[in-house]
C-alpha cells in the first residue's frame, strides 16, 4: 500500500508541475518590452500593451500595438500548462488595402492558398510565466483580399518575448533654431527601457523609445559602460537607412559645424 501512494504521488506531482494561477491584469500590463530575434540575433523592440479580453475570465490575452503595427493579436491561454496558442490573425493591410497582413506558423507560410485547412489550422505556439511570456517563431504573410495566395515577407521567423522593463532612460533633448545657430530650448525625457548586462556588455532595448538595440562596453579600468561607435552595434535598421549612436563633440553649433560621422 505505502509503494502504491507514492507512486500515485509522484505522477500528480509531474502533471501539475507547469499549472499556474492567471495572472492579474496588473501584472500581464507589466510585460510591455516586445523583443524579436531571428537565427538568433536581435531585430527589433517595442511597447505593446498587453491585458485580457475579459478580466473575469482570463483565457484570452490581446496585446495592444503587436509587432509596432497599432493593432493587437489574440492568444488563447491554457493556464494548466502554462502555454499560448493564437490562429492566424490579421495585423493590418499594405498601403493600397489590397493585400492582408497575417501572423502565421513558418509552415503557413510556405503553403500556397489561405484557403487550405492546413492554413487555417496552423496555430502559433508559446508559453507564459510570471517574467514573461514567450512565443515560438511566427513570421507575417501578404495575402490578397480575394484570398487567392500566400506571400512570405521574411526569409527568417522570429521567436519573440514580452518583458518587464527594468530600468528608466532619462536624457535632456536639445533644440535649435531654424537656422541651427541657437540653442531654442531643452526638456528632459524618460523612456522605461529593459537591460541585460552579460559580462562587460551592457545592452538596452527601446534607446531613445526607438525600435533599437544599444550595446555599451565597460571599460574594467574605471568601471563605466561606453559605446565606442563600433558598426557591429546597429542600433536601428529600416528600408531607407542605419542609425548608429555617436559621440557629440560639444552642444553648441560652433562645437558641431564641423562634426562628422563615419
Amino acid at each position: 500500500m505505502k509503494k502504491t501512494l507514492l507512486f500515485a504521488f509522484a505522477i500528480c506531482g509531474t502533471v501539475a508541475v507547469n499549472a499556474m494561477e492567471p495572472l492579474s491584469a496588473e501584472q500581464l500590463a507589466r510585460l510591455s518590452i516586445q523583443i524579436n530575434t531571428s537565427d538568433n540575433a536581435f531585430k527589433s523592440n517595442m511597447t505593446v500593451g498587453p491585458e485580457y479580453t475579459d478580466e473575469s475570465n482570463p483565457t484570452t490575452i490581446k496585446i495592444q500595438n503587436f509587432n509596432n503595427s497599432g493593432l493587437a493579436i489574440s492568444l488563447f491561454v491554457d493556464w494548466e500548462n502554462a502555454t499560448l496558442s493564437a490562429a492566424p490573425q490579421t495585423l493590418g493591410y499594405d498601403d493600397d488595402y489590397a493585400n492582408m497582413l497575417m501572423v502565421v506558423t513558418p509552415e503557413a507560410s510556405e503553403l500556397s492558398s489561405p484557403m487550405d485547412q492546413a492554413f487555417q489550422n496552423a496555430r502559433i505556439t508559446g508559453t507564459i510565466s510570471n517574467d514573461e511570456i514567450r512565443l515560438n517563431p511566427w513570421t507575417i504573410v501578404s495575402v490578397p483580399t480575394s484570398f487567392t495566395s500566400v506571400t512570405k515577407l521574411y526569409d527568417k521567423p522570429f521567436d519573440t518575448k514580452f518583458i518587464s522593463p527594468n530600468a528608466t532612460m532619462s536624457q535632456e533633448r536639445l533644440d535649435w533654431d531654424n537656422d541651427w545657430e541657437n540653442l531654442v530650448s531643452s526638456y528632459s525625457q524618460d523612456f522605461r527601457v529593459y537591460t541585460e548586462v552579460d559580462g562587460t556588455t551592457l545592452t538596452v532595448y527601446g534607446w531613445d523609445d526607438m525600435e533599437s538595440c544599444v550595446k555599451l562596453t565597460r571599460k574594467v579600468d574605471n568601471g563605466t559602460f561606453t559605446y565606442e561607435n563600433n558598426p557591429s552595434d546597429l542600433i536601428y535598421a529600416d528600408k531607407k537607412r542605419d542609425w548608429y549612436l555617436c559621440a557629440l563633440p560639444g552642444t553648441t553649433w560652433d562645437d558641431l559645424e564641423n562634426f562628422k560621422s563615419e
